[in-house]
């Protein structure tokens, strides 16, 4: 007892006793816990580490704590945050920055127990603002109407269609005459027609000061309304279905807007469907019922104008059918598909793409979107099929699948035909076939663009509802051109096939095939039929085949008869009834109507699209008689 009393008298010991405490006590709780065994707190790191938001957007950011054992914790809601330039972004107790305005800031994260800051502080850039855009794009409004536009942004990120409208100021260069926009909290945007014309209207962010630009703010106030139609014009429903209608009203100056809430909605018959104040239809009993609108302003009425809607409430489905039901496509193309239905007790049929479940049978090589729109990954088959989700009924049932080739790329245009001869005058539709690698081809008629490489003496029809429509014009030889703007590949390319039209100039000759030897005559049996062939020489070389454009006659009718086309049998078609000899003839050109003429356009020139070019002027001459003949010895 007494050793105890003396050490612990020893002088300072209990000073440095009681300084090992407080150091203990000084380098936090974290190092106190150590001695305990607890993992002490190592390191912060903040995440993500570097970010990019336009004004508006938020970030939230996540802290994760690293211990001396190597385990991590959340500890977000522990922090205090800053941002290093809260005029650009600011943070909340939370971790979650708003970016304000462009620039850049960075966010710092301190544990308030330890003091103990974020080893990094990720950088916040606030996307700045390259341009506005005003929607819609189609821009009508009626007088004593509103329309809203909206100001979307596109930012030097790479982001667009960021809403700015209720940031940005708007202005009008109307006056208050044709039109006027809000600028008021709570409207901004806002236009309102007064009387027909048209106004700017122009939408400027405050701070980057950038502008809308003023074609894309133009502002038409409509004039008077001449009709409306009713949209859809014609639609099926099962009872308990729903669909909605739309109201278009065509305005003076050939200006469409849909007036939907501008009518008030009528059914010819109630009993077969309801329809409300904003156009929802929905189907009660079986039958059809006419869909009128009225405008309120002016009782202008879909009705008056012929375009009232129909709305048949249909039975249960008998057919869906998918078209078209064989397609061929490139690796990467797509097409839209058409689903019609039809249904019990009724003759029409229904589109019903919009209501259907679309599938794939191999969606490796072929997936279907669910509007319908097929496309190719990689070449094989698929069957595309469509359910009415109604009724599980399916295209599949009743035969109407789509057979889909994915065929690779294409390789070459092919124009067909070939080779062909076209009187002056005459007129003959080309046409154009895509080859795919895996050798299939397919129909590009009305998608390939058309040309001819003498337009003086073929012209052809370039694109449009007539495209490939070539018009010989003079004699002489043109090269038919078809270039694909899809696969970027011409007619004229390797791989690909011209076609080449002749325009003849005067026919010198017209010969009879087969000949005989030189000095003897052809052989013919009883019994046994001979196909004879006419063929005429024009002046430049070129030949062609005119059995339909001789006259056939024979010398004795008791031996031969040969067929000029209208007794069942082709033209030139011989028959050998008993023996002797005989002598077939023919007589160039044959009597015949005149053609018909070809629209008119502008001649020696490849035509407008859509238009057919002008032949040239037929010779009033009367054209040279050209005839031949063959003597046959006809034997039993």
């Amino acid at each position: 007892m007494g050793g105890l009393i003396r050490r612990a008298a020893r002088p300072g010991t209990a000073g440095l006793l009681f300084a090992g405490l407080c150091l203990a006590l000084a380098t936090g709780r974290s190092s106190l816990a150590s001695s305990n065994g607890t993992p002490r707190l190592t390191g912060i790191n903040l995440s993500p580490t570097q970010v990019t938001l336009v004004p508006g957007r938020t970030q939230a950011f996540v802290a994760t704590a690293t211990y001396s054992d190597n385990s991590t914790k959340d500890i977000t809601a522990q922090l205090t945050y800053q941002s290093t330039n809260p005029d650009v972004a600011t943070i909340d107790a939370k971790g979650v920055a708003t970016a304000l305005t462009s620039g850049d800031t960075n966010i710092v994260a301190t544990d308030p127990v330890s003091g103990t800051t974020a080893r990094n502080k990720p950088k916040l850039t606030v996307a700045e603002l390259k341009s506005l855009t005003l929607a819609p794009a189609s821009k009508f409004v009626r007088p004593g109407d509103t329309l809203q536009l909206s100001a979307l942004g596109t930012y030097d990120d790479g982001t667009t269609n960021v809403d700015l409208t209720n940031v940005v100021s708007w202005t009008s260069s109307s006056k208050g005459t044709i039109a006027t926009v809000s600028d008021s909290p709570g409207t901004k945007g806002l236009v309102t027609g007064l009387s027909p014309g048209s106004i700017t209207v122009t939408a400027t962010e405050p701070e980057s000061r950038v502008r809308s630009d003023s074609s894309d703010g133009k502002v038409t106030v409509v004039g008077a309304l001449v009709s409306i139609s009713v949209s859809p014009a014609k639609r099926a429903l099962r009872v308990g279905e729903t669909t909605r209608y739309h109201a278009i009203g065509s305005f003076a100056g050939n200006v469409t807007i849909d007036i939907t809430g501008d009518v008030n909605w009528s059914l010819s018959v109630p009993a077969v469907a309801t329809i409300d104040a904003t156009g929802k239809a929905s189907g009660v009993s079986l039958g059809d019922t006419t869909v009128t609108a009225v405008d309120r302003t002016t009782g202008i009425s879909s009705h008056a104008s012929a375009a009232d809607g129909v709305l048949s409430v249909v039975g249960a489905m008998t057919s869906l059918t998918i078209s078209p039901a064989t397609l061929v496509l490139a690796t990467g193309a797509s097409s839209a598909l058409k689903a019609t239905a039809t249904f019990a007790g009724r003759s029409d049929s229904f589109s019903f793409g919009g209501k259907v479940n679309w599938s794939s049978s191999n969606p490796a090589v072929a997936k279907v979107n669910a509007s319908g729109t097929v496309s190719c990954a990689t070449v094989g088959t698929a069957v595309i099929s469509a359910k009415d989700p109604l009724t599980g009924f399916t295209s599949t049932s009743s035969g109407g699948d789509c057979a889909l080739t994915c065929a690779g790329e294409v390789v070459g245009i092919r124009v067909a035909p070939a080779s062909n001869v076209l009187l002056p005058g005459r007129t003959k539709q080309m046409k154009a076939f895509r080859i795919f690698g895996s050798g299939n081809q397919v129909d590009a008629t009305k998608q390939v663009i058309w040309s001819s490489s003498e337009p003086k003496v073929v012209a052809i029809v370039a694109q449009g509802s007539k495209a490939g429509l070539a018009t010989a014009l003079q004699p002489g030889k043109s090269t038919i051109i078809a270039d694909d703007p899809a696969s970027g590949l011409s007619s004229d390319d390797r791989g690909g096939t011209d076609g080449v039209l002749g325009v003849p100039g005067v026919a010198q000759s017209v010969t009879i095939f087969p000949r005989p030897p030189l000095g003897a005559n052809l052989a013919g049996k009883v019994g046994t039929p001979l196909q004879m062939k006419a063929r005429v020489q024009y002046q430049g070389g070129l030949t062609q085949g005119v059995n339909a454009l001789v006259t056939w006659s024979s010398s004795n009718p008791a031996i031969a008869v040969v067929s000029n086309g209208d007794d069942g049998n082709p033209a030139g078609f011989t028959r050998f009834l008993k023996p002797g000899t005989v002598t077939i003839s023919i007589v160039y050109p044959k009597i015949e109507p005149s053609p018909t003429p070809a629209p008119t356009g502008s001649p020696g020139t490849s035509p407008t699209p859509g238009t057919s070019p002008t032949p040239a002027p037929t010779p009033t001459a009367t054209p040279v008689t050209l005839t031949d003949s063959v003597t046959i010895t006809v034997t039993r």
